[in-house]
């Protein structure tokens, strides 16, 4: 760097010097220096640096050097503005900072070459570096730009003069450190792959069950190093295999929807949750979870219309679809997921469905994609939010033996009172759910833009209303009036007249408007609330007439078909509790059936001959049985006599399985009935009914009757 375009004004030289101006101009005229005249406003003189003397120069540079030593960090900082105006970006931190310190040094150096060139400056630097003479915030600096380790690490002329080049070559990124890579085997090990193919998979085994497992086929260093190169890999390469696309979805990139070009009614989105609370059902009061439906509305975050029901089906979908119609107004896009109460005829069949005749367009997300309908889920965790506060609540997080406690005792009361005061009835809910949407649409949105509160005078994201009626005016609403709302939310079936006679869900109805369309299609409208009374179109939307219910018989009480669903829902549940019911039996009883054994009679207190007669009797009744005669000799135990339990040719008791169980029944009658009975029929009787011939009979006969046994 030349000295021959370094100049400064008089007033820096009285700074520099610590003189008066006036010694500035007599020194300049006795010792020649030479000016120039300053550019701009005030005019002026630049006195330049190399016409100078050599004594005058070292006072220069002697100043300057005193008051770098006296400048502390903050008054250092105007020197960073030497970086690049734009720093690489693909360097680590530490690289970065490397990179700056080494910057800010250069540009100090800079400013000392004013005076004695660059050569001269950088050994000036350097010698200060190495005796300790400049400040902390350069020693530190130093430290950093060095990139080594050892505190006591000097600065050398030679090191700086290679940075200066490196950076008039390079640029800025030169400066930083270069990151030395590590050869391809070293990142990825031979038996890396191997490792990896064993432990991903979905069960999800540990690594260190592998490493076990593998360590001798392939080689493996430490435990602890194979974690580390796993743990290397990241979220995605490391669950690759261990969780399935539905899964993984959640560490992959994703696309996030904007919102702020829709209008109201643009775009209705819908789902259906079930309560995480019980509720006293409406018709025969015991506590279960109510299914809601909800829809919002995607431009404002608003909820338009929601419903309440026992489960999620086409006729909750269809109250809150009125609803969101009656109240807010048509929708372009109706936006769900595919259940069945979104994805049924009733809503979708052509010309008739219901959005068909609204002229909505209704869009499905992707099977298990439930972060594409993100905007309703935030409003189910509402639901869920004020669910927790009800002593009904039930949810996963619950604590499972408070609510056990809460159940219990609310089933009691339900017992004993018929209703209990712990979780709310029918109307409650319907209630709290008017207070949740009108108290959720007039709360600030984080996902809304903000406004100036005019009350608190400070910043907010509008309310779902406040942002439906500043975009209100933009949209095209269309709100039918109320003829148009009765026939357009009516499901219509397809049905074929027959004499007149139109036959709907089990039901009959009749129109002499209809006998010229003996044998022919035709679209048939009907109330779910009301069933004497259906709307007949032919298939081109033209309406014929309407049918009453039974018009051409005697009076019937009509079923309407949300009381058949009640009805055909109950049925399923009585066939699923009665399986439910078979399989405790089976697991009572065995394998072999639900045969419960009949109550055993007590057996008589016998005497010592007694018990002999009892036990020749089942000697008999054994013989019976296989076709034998076995001759038995027992000792009787009291007085030491042989016995010979052979029975007699007349025995009273019959061969025949049935005949036997007749008799025994006689006998039990005869029993009951006071009648003395012969004591070794007696003694027979109380031994056969402990036998499984007894008790296989006795079953028959209950459940079947007697006429199964004896005819």
């Amino acid at each position: 760097m030349t000295q021959v375009n370094i100049t400064y004004t008089t007033q820096e030289l009285v700074e520099l010097l610590t003189v008066t101006a006036m010694t500035i101009s007599r020194r300049a005229k006795r010792e020649g220096w030479q000016s120039q005249p300053r550019p701009g406003r005030g005019g002026g003189k630049l006195w330049l640096v190399a016409s100078m003397p050599e004594s005058t120069r070292d006072q220069i540079s002697a100043s300057i050097t005193s008051q770098m030593q006296a400048e502390q960090p903050e008054s250092l900082t105007p020197s960073k503005p030497q970086l690049p105006a734009v720093l690489p970006v693909n360097l680590a931190d530490w690289q970065r900072e490397i990179m700056e310190a080494r910057l800010i040094i250069l540009a100090e150096v800079q400013r000392i070459a004013v005076i004695d060139g660059i050569i001269k400056a950088e050994k000036r630097f350097a010698k200060m570096a190495r005796t300790g003479e400049l400040s902390q915030y350069y020693q530190d600096l130093i430290a950093k730009a060095n990139a080594r380790k050892g505190k006591a690490r000097a600065l050398s002329a030679s090191t700086l003069r290679n940075w200066r080049r490196i950076n008039n070559n390079e640029g800025a990124e030169g400066l930083a450190p270069k990151v030395t890579q590590a050869p391809l085997e070293k990142q990825f090990p031979a038996w890396l792959l191997p490792f990896l193919r064993e432990w991903r998979l979905p069960s999800k085994p540990s690594i260190s069950q592998i490493y076990y497992d593998l360590k001798e086929d392939l080689n493996l260093p430490s435990l602890r190093t194979v974690e580390r190169k796993v743990a290397a890999l990241g979220e995605l390469e490391k669950n690759r295999g261990r969780l399935l696309p539905r899964e993984i979805k959640r560490f992959k990139a994703f696309v996030r929807r904007e919102f702020k070009k829709l209008l109201p009614t643009d775009v209705y989105t819908a789902d259906g949750h079930t309560m995480d609370m019980y509720v006293l059902h409406p018709a025969h009061g015991k506590p279960f979870r109510p299914e809601v439906t909800s829809i919002l509305d995607v431009a404002t975050r608003k909820c338009v219309g929601w419903s309440i029901g026992l489960a999620e089906n086409s006729w909750g979908v269809a109250d809150a679809i009125r609803m969101s119609v009656v109240d807010h107004g048509i929708c372009a896009i109706f936006y769900v997921d595919n259940g069945s109460g979104f994805k049924n005829a009733m809503l979708d069949s052509p010309g008739m469905g219901m959005l068909a005749r609204l002229g909505v367009s209704k869009e499905h997300s992707l099977p298990y994609a439930s972060q594409a309908r993100g905007l309703i889920e935030r409003f189910q965790r509402e639901l869920i939010r004020n669910a927790r506060r009800m002593p009904g609540y039930c949810g996963m997080d619950m604590d499972k033996e408070a609510a056990q406690l809460v159940r219990k005792k609310a089933l009691k009361e339900i017992k004993a009172t018929g209703t209990t005061r712990l979780f709310p009835t029918w109307e409650q809910f319907m209630e709290m759910m008017n207070t949740l949407v009108a108290a959720y649409n007039d709360r600030p949105h984080s996902s809304l833009p903000k406004l100036t509160d005019s009350s608190t005078g400070k910043k907010r994201n509008q309310s779902p209303n406040e942002r439906w009626a500043a975009l209100e005016a933009k949209a095209e609403i269309i709100i039918p009036d109320e003829s148009e709302v009765a026939d357009l939310f009516r499901p219509y079936e397809v049905r074929t007249v027959s004499r007149c006679e139109i036959n709907l869900y089990s039901n009959r109805y009749f129109s002499k408007g209809l006998e010229d369309y003996h044998k022919q299609e035709v679209q048939v409208g009907y109330d779910i609330h009301d069933a004497s009374r259906v709307w007949v179109r032919d298939l081109d939307g033209r309406f014929i007439c309407e049918a009453g219910f039974e018009a051409n018989s005697a009076d019937y009480f009509p079923m309407p078909v949300v009381e058949q669903a009640r009805e055909k829902r109950a049925q399923g549940r009585k066939k699923r509790l009665q399986v439910h019911m078979d399989e405790v039996d089976a697991e009572l009883h065995g394998i072999g059936g639900a045969l419960e054994a009949a109550p055993v009679a007590q057996k008589l207190k016998m005497t010592a001959e007694q018990e002999l007669i009892e036990a020749e009797l089942t000697l008999e009744f054994e013989e019976q049985q296989h076709g034998t005669v076995i001759d038995l000799k027992a000792e009787e135990p009291s007085k030491g006599k042989v016995i010979n339990l052979k029975p007699e040719p007349s025995s009273p008791i019959p061969s025949d399985s049935l005949e036997r169980y007749r008799l025994a029944l006689e006998l039990e009658e005869q029993i009951s009935q006071g009648i003395n009975v012969d004591s070794r029929l007696a003694v027979w009787l109380g031994s056969y009914q402990t036998h499984a011939e007894y008790i296989t009979h006795k079953q028959m006969c209950d459940d079947f009757g007697m006429a199964a046994i004896l005819g």
